[in-house]
């Protein structure tokens, strides 16, 4: 029975991995150093991930990179925004 089903495992994974791809499996990218990337870039940098199918972006949420952020949803390009509460914290760690 369980070569029986491991069988149909390595036969129907294969063709539910390929339906899931065709049925629109939402495409991300974790994308770091947008700080660093000269702002006359971005439009090219968010214009390539657009026309690669990047749906959404996991990025950090810090000064410099509000701005993209902002012109990636102006392109349709969701985030997911790790934010640092203790940035520029004054407080210390338990037992520190």
């Amino acid at each position: 029975m369980r070569r029986l089903a491991l069988l149909m495992m390595t036969f129907l994974l294969p063709a539910s991995f390929h339906a899931a791809l065709a049925e629109g499996v939402l495409m991300g990218v974790n994308f770091w150093g947008e700080g660093f990337i000269p702002k006359a870039t971005w439009d090219d940098e968010l214009q390539q991930m657009a026309k690669s199918g990047v749906k959404t972006i996991r990025t950090s949420l810090f000064p410099d990179t509000v701005d993209f952020i902002i012109q990636a949803s102006q392109r349709s390009i969701g985030s997911v925004v790790i934010v640092y509460p203790f940035l520029g914290s004054t407080a210390k760690p338990k037992g520190g």
